[in-house]
């Protein structure tokens, strides 16, 4: 069930994580990050309930988030300070964030469901402000700041919603079953309220 407690948790990891991996990459020991993030990302594997439909959702969300940073890597709107195995690709700590975001999608982000111009609005403000932030610790810089936040924005408002939507159609039964549930249980008290 995914209560109160558990989208705080899912969040705080994921602050945790994406702190460990910009602060590393920022003092050039990238690797102190992404062991940090993966060992988040195996802790929410081991107590996922549906291992399958996450490994789908994560990898998913984490590839395409990793090739849109590459995309403005090679672009030479963002340039990072340490762990690139090739200058025209995002660096690989980036990809453990893209990991470890993707795990809030069906946790803390969950309740952006069906609420696709929220989820817009939502990546257009917080994507860039991830990257200024990123950046403001030392471990991207952005040779043109205006139009790479701008970049980041229209990516992140397009992201967004597609992440939600694939997230709804891998978990369509599983949500469906929530949605039912939470109706039944709203009759019954309804019902037991008349009598």
């Amino acid at each position: 069930m995914n209560t109160l407690r558990h989208q705080l948790i899912n969040f705080v990891a994921f602050q945790l994580g994406w702190f460990a991996c910009v602060l590393s990459a920022a003092n050039n020991q990238p690797l102190l990050g992404i062991a940090c993030a993966m060992g988040l990302l195996g802790l929410y594997f081991s107590l996922s309930s549906q291992l399958r439909r996450d490994l789908l959702l994560v990898s998913g969300i984490a590839l395409i988030g990793s090739s849109w940073d590459s995309l403005l890597t090679w672009q030479q709107l963002m340039l990072f300070s340490s762990g690139q195995y090739h200058h025209n690709f995002a660096p690989a700590w980036i990809s453990a964030m893209w990991l470890m975001f993707a795990t809030t999608i069906n946790v803390s982000l969950r309740w952006l469901y069906q609420r696709y111009w929220l989820a817009a609005l939502l990546g257009a403000i917080a994507g860039p402000l991830a990257y200024h932030a990123g950046a403001a610790l030392g471990a991207v810089t952005m040779p043109q700041p205006i139009l790479a936040l701008l970049v980041m924005s229209i990516g992140w408002a397009l992201m967004m919603p597609l992440f939600i939507k694939l997230a709804e159609r891998i978990e369509q039964p599983r949500y469906i079953d929530d949605k039912i549930a939470r109706k039944q249980g709203s009759e019954r008290s309804s019902v037991s309220g008349d009598l």
